[in-house]
C-alpha cells in the first residue's frame, strides 16, 4: 500500500487510526501505526456498500 491516506481527524495525540488506499479492483485498510503490518482489502461494491450503510448511520448498536 504505497499510497496509503489517512483520515483529517487522525492527528497526533490520535491513539489510532486507519489508513485507506484505492487499489485497481479494491480498497486496502490498514492500521496506521504498523504499516508493515496486514491489510484488509475489500472489493469496490463492498466498499461501497460499506461507506453507503456507514453514512446512512449503519450499523446501529
Amino acid at each position: 500500500m504505497d499510497q496509503a491516506a489517512d483520515s483529517d481527524h487522525c492527528q497526533p495525540p490520535a491513539p489510532s487510526c486507519v489508513e485507506v488506499a484505492a487499489l485497481d479492483d479494491a480498497v486496502a485498510c490498514r492500521d496506521s501505526k504498523d504499516p508493515n503490518g496486514p491489510a484488509l482489502v475489500f472489493g469496490r461494491a463492498a466498499w461501497t456498500n460499506f461507506l453507503a450503510e456507514t453514512k446512512a448511520g449503519f450499523p446501529q448498536r
